[in-house]
């Protein structure tokens, strides 16, 4: 992906879970997030805040410490305290407990939906319209871009078509008036009026053709953006993986020094 930094540079004296990734987001700011699983919101309800950072079709969120990080490197961790896919999720305004918050919500949330509060109102509306946007980017939308594309195709295929066939019939028409009638006048107006209908169908062409390469690029930016999201995605489970398996080793290590002691 275009947004990786190509030497992957670690933060001075961190480690390997401060590799950074350069900031190409499309939105980042602190939200108010309470515990995952709250069904009810009240006076005694825990709300954190957190640094959060639209990447693509995910959301990631961090300590709100992070913050100062990516507005002076302009690069975000790879290891957030959470992230939430975003494809195929519901985003809508939530304002029944008395917050400017948003709504998160998606048949595969096992724990319930996920609640964040913003500043103010308007901060709300800007996050509800980003997550919106990222949560379109689906393999289903990828592929209906694929079949919308062969659509256009077909229909350019048949407009051409009717095209040629109806100026073959005009200039028949145009050739048996003359010989008929053999009227200089009347055969400019139908040449004339061959000549505008000749237009109409060139710009309708075009037009198909204009709308079909837009669709052709959207897919392919479509795909574009899945594929990089595979590849960080993939690159973020390894180093999960390699951490968990640090951890089991230092447990492991722990505790054969205990045992010897």
């Amino acid at each position: 992906s275009s947004g990786i930094n190509a030497e992957w540079p670690l933060r001075p004296g961190g480690g390997e879970d401060t590799v950074d990734i350069d900031a190409n987001v499309q939105y980042a700011g602190i939200l108010k997030k309470p515990p995952f699983g709250t069904r009810s919101y009240g006076m005694l309800t825990r709300w954190t805040e957190r640094f959060c950072v639209v990447k693509e079709s995910f959301l990631l969120y961090y300590d709100k410490s992070e913050k100062k990080a990516y507005e002076t490197k302009k690069m975000f961790n790879i290891h957030p305290k959470g992230v939430i896919p975003l494809a195929g999720c519901s985003i809508e305004n939530f304002d029944d407990i008395g917050k400017p918050c948003l709504k998160i919500t998606h048949a595969s949330f096992k724990t319930g939906n996920l609640v964040l509060a913003a500043r103010n109102p308007e901060e709300r509306d800007n996050w509800v319209n980003v997550l919106r946007e990222c949560s379109k980017v689906t393999w289903n939308n990828a592929q209906l871009g694929a079949a919308q594309i062969k659509l256009l195709e077909e229909n350019t295929a048949k407009i051409n078509k009717e095209k040629t066939d109806y100026i073959e019939k005009l200039q028949a028409e145009a050739e048996l008036r003359k010989h008929e009638e053999g009227k200089k006048e009347e055969l400019e107006i139908l040449a004339k009026q061959l000549e505008e209908e000749k237009s109409k169908m060139e710009d309708i062409a075009n037009k198909f053709k204009e709308e079909k390469e837009m669709t052709h690029q959207e897919l392919l930016d479509a795909m574009s953006a899945m594929k990089s999201l595979d590849e960080e995605r993939a690159k973020m489970d390894n180093e999960r993986e390699e951490l968990q398996q640090n951890l089991k080793k230092m447990k492991k290590e722990k505790s054969t020094d205990w045992t010897l002691r």
